[in-house]
């Protein structure tokens, strides 16, 4: 029964991103109006899907890396309904949107796996989603760093670009990265937290040097620096952006690349 509303959310989202770019291209409004409307039938069609697997399988939908992924792109297209609603700005769309259909793409083709650990203690799926709604603030981050870059881009060139109008202030940019920065590094921390005491009850120790616990650690010591770059340094703007940028880069290699090519522990 999960499936078709899977598919339903998945096919909602592409369409809400194509419209997105569109609208940034063309400036087209109903392209902006059909994305907005596709996003917000994605999300409830990916809600629905959520509970049916629930129902389906008896547990929360976040047993493997796929059903991980797929709750954090769920969670970056409410980001990005929210803050269109916040700004009134549909461009923002255009910057996270692909990513939300990117990733739940991705979720659909990576393995379907579940440890027989995780599906037996319930403080797995709080640690699980502690750390994916982190990563979906990360990848917020990541988004509105690049129209940060591509806003400056545009008010330094000699001929300022249409779209220097139309993205929201760099100030505003800025901002919106600083909070979403302090939504998802708290949320990392205590998911990392929470993980090395499970570590403890499942495997005796609290923490593992694995290839994944390794750059799970680089990447919230990446947060962990901007953070306090931003809080003692007064780090902002394009440096800030650029930092935001290839830490995402860190989460992505940590949640795809690396969970894809470590072993997982079947106990």
């Amino acid at each position: 029964m999960s499936g078709p509303a899977f598919a339903l959310a998945f096919l909602a989202y592409l369409g809400a991103a194509a419209g997105a770019v569109g609208f940034l291209a063309t400036r087209r409004a109903p392209l902006g109006r059909a994305a907005t409307r596709l996003t917000v039938a994605g999300v409830l069609l990916h809600a629905l899907t959520f509970a049916l697997q629930t129902v389906e399988m008896g547990r929360p939908p976040l047993g493997n890396l796929g059903e991980a992924l797929s709750f954090s792109a769920w969670a970056l297209a409410l980001l990005s309904l929210m803050t269109e609603a916040r700004f009134g700005n549909r461009l923002v769309g255009a910057f996270l949107l692909p990513l939300v259909a990117l990733f739940t793409g991705a979720a659909a083709l990576l393995p379907r796996e579940v440890a027989r650990a995780a599906a037996e203690n319930a403080w797995i799926w709080i640690h699980v989603t502690l750390v994916m709604l982190g990563s979906a603030a990360f990848a917020f981050i990541f988004g509105v760093g690049l129209m940060y870059l591509l806003q400056e881009r545009q008010l330094k060139a000699k001929a300022v670009g249409p779209l220097a109008f139309r993205l929201p202030p760099l100030e505003v940019l800025d901002a919106l990265a600083y909070e979403a920065l302090w939504l998802g590094f708290p949320l990392l921390t205590l998911g990392i937290i929470l993980g090395s005491l499970q570590g403890k009850q499942l495997w005796g120790a609290y923490w593992v040097w694995g290839t994944k616990e390794t750059w799970s650690l680089l990447t919230w010591l990446i947060y962990g620096l901007l953070l306090l770059a931003r809080l003692n340094a007064g780090m902002r703007g394009r440096k800030a952006a650029i930092l935001s940028i290839l830490g995402f880069g860190a989460v992505l290699l940590t949640f795809l690349g690396v969970s894809l090519m470590a072993p997982p522990r079947l106990n």
